[in-house]
């Protein structure tokens, strides 16, 4: 009869033991999920990081300039901005009076721009893609905006020969509507 209860113990222990070592593999393996998930996610912040979600004013040019530099991260083509950075427009559905973007011919890259107005970064306007040597003027708000001033957020979008995103940067402009 003892020999029969050790038997029972024997299996009882081993089942325990089994059981704990398969919870100890499923926890292990969670771990090893998260772990690698956060530092996926974390790699891509510290690339992007100069680069995406930056607005770049005349206050921290320089900074962001060198915090591309120490992340080893250039974005392809170059870009020399020319435009008014505040834009008049008579009313809402008006052309504005004043304001004009231009891709240099000396830029490397055609150019599209969004512009973004408030926290929530609302488009209120899409640009065509602007060639290299070409000029955007006459431009109307594709939302019909109160008078008012707006302080917003022009993106300028680097594309390649085929249309695809190449890289961006973000500015601060101005937007006055007078009726």
């Amino acid at each position: 009869m003892a020999n029969k209860n050790s038997k029972k113990n024997t299996r009882k222990g081993g089942i325990v033991v089994l059981i704990l070592a398969l919870i100890a593999v499923i926890l292990a393996l969670i771990v090893v999920v998260v772990v690698l998930l956060t530092k996926n996610k974390g790699s891509e912040r510290e690339t992007l990081g100069a680069s995406r979600g930056t607005v770049v004013t005349s206050d921290n040019v320089q900074e962001v300039l060198e915090n591309i530099g120490e992340n080893g991260f250039v974005e392809p083509g170059n870009y020399k901005v020319t435009m008014n950075t505040t834009w008049t427009f008579n009313d809402g559905k008006s052309p504005s009076v004043d304001a004009y973007v231009e891709n240099d011919p000396t830029n490397t890259n055609p150019v599209y721009f969004d512009i973004l107005m408030g926290e929530a970064e609302e488009v209120i306007y899409k640009s065509p893609i602007i060639p290299q040597g070409s000029r955007l003027e006459d431009i109307v708000l594709d939302k019909e905006l109160s008078a008012g001033t707006y302080d917003c957020v022009i993106k300028y979008v680097l594309v390649d020969e085929e249309g695809r995103d190449l890289s961006y940067v973000r500015l601060t402009m101005t937007i006055v509507v007078k009726n």
